[in-house]
């Protein structure tokens, strides 16, 4: 008798090794008997090809007890700051702009496909309370699906087999959830394991009507997650990798964010875990877009010019 294990992640978020497995050289890498890997499920019309675009900011001022402090980037706010990602992903201004590129990109997927739709990965039910109400101001209507829902299951599945466009979920649909007219991914999920990362992905990237098809998922520039995005571009070195910038941005920004995400991946991550925002901060928005004059309970002062990397794969 044998028995055939199949994953499509390889690997635990805490690093012990899988039981059975067979690791190899100094390094420990797995030694596998057979890969298919995304390369060749694009080639086969399986999988969608991935298209990942990250949103980073030029210019984040905090400000506490009147002192203001300014941060050129994401990855340089987390390391420096002392505050949590909890600060980035539940920020108006943050959400709304992801929301925005993520409205026009399955917009137009519509035209071609009618019943695509749109996925957006939440941090907890309040935060996908909040993610609605800002999709809802954009002209928008979502279904949000919880743990606390009497019946989520149910939701997904009649979300599945309609033509609406958004649905919200907190860990709802992650691995093993397959709705195939999913094309549009907003990330605003406060895990940033490459597990989950990747898990999430492959809910947009499983083909529907064509065998060329493109998934196309939006996140914050979290360094490790643009850490994780350069590696599934380094998977699939035959594609282009398109870097799309502001007229007088620079791509130092984003090399010194993944230089930096390599050294804070091995940080505890207990401090991003923390989900309770702190009471003490004012905020005021002024973005490309006008100057908000409502102030918000977070440590977050203002945002310059959104910047985004893609990776068109």
């Amino acid at each position: 008798r044998y028995t055939m294990a199949l994953t499509g992640t390889p690997w635990r978020s805490d690093a012990i090794p899988i039981a059975l497995a067979n690791y190899v050289s100094k390094d420990n890498r797995l030694l596998v008997d057979y890969r298919y890997d995304l390369t060749q499920a694009i080639k086969d019309g399986v999988c969608r090809s991935p298209h990942i675009t990250l949103f980073d900011n030029e210019l984040i001022n905090v400000i506490e007890n009147k002192n203001k402090r300014s941060f050129t980037s994401i990855a340089e706010f987390l390391f420096k700051s002392g505050l949590s990602y909890f600060e980035i992903i539940t920020h108006n201004e943050i959400i709304r702009e992801i929301l925005k590129h993520g409205i026009i990109q399955l917009n137009k997927e519509r035209r071609i496909s009618p019943d695509a739709g749109g996925l957006i990965v939440a941090a907890s039910v309040s935060h996908a309370g909040q993610i609605q109400l800002l999709l809802a101001e954009l002209g928008e209507s979502s279904e949000v699906v919880t743990y606390q829902e009497e019946d989520p299951e149910s939701l997904i599945r009649q979300f599945k087999r309609s033509c609406q466009k958004w649905i919200i979920s907190i860990g709802m649909i992650s691995e093993g959830t397959n709705i195939p007219r999913l094309r549009v991914c907003c990330y605003l999920s406060l895990v940033t394991t490459e597990l989950y990362f990747k898990q999430v992905l492959g809910r947009i990237l499983r083909t529907q009507y064509s065998p060329v098809e493109t998934g196309y998922l939006l996140v914050p520039a979290h360094p490790r997650l643009l850490e994780y995005s350069n590696r599934i571009a380094e998977e699939v070195p035959h594609y282009a990798v398109i870097k799309s910038l502001g007229e007088s941005e620079s791509d130092d920004l984003f090399d010194s964010s993944l230089e930096m995400s390599r050294q804070t991946l091995g940080e505890n991550t207990e401090r991003e875990k923390d989900i309770q925002p702190p009471q003490s901060f004012q905020v005021d928005m002024n973005t490309p877009q006008g100057l908000l004059s409502s102030w918000y309970d977070s440590s977050v002062d203002s945002f310059g010019r959104f910047q985004q990397k893609v990776f068109s794969l």
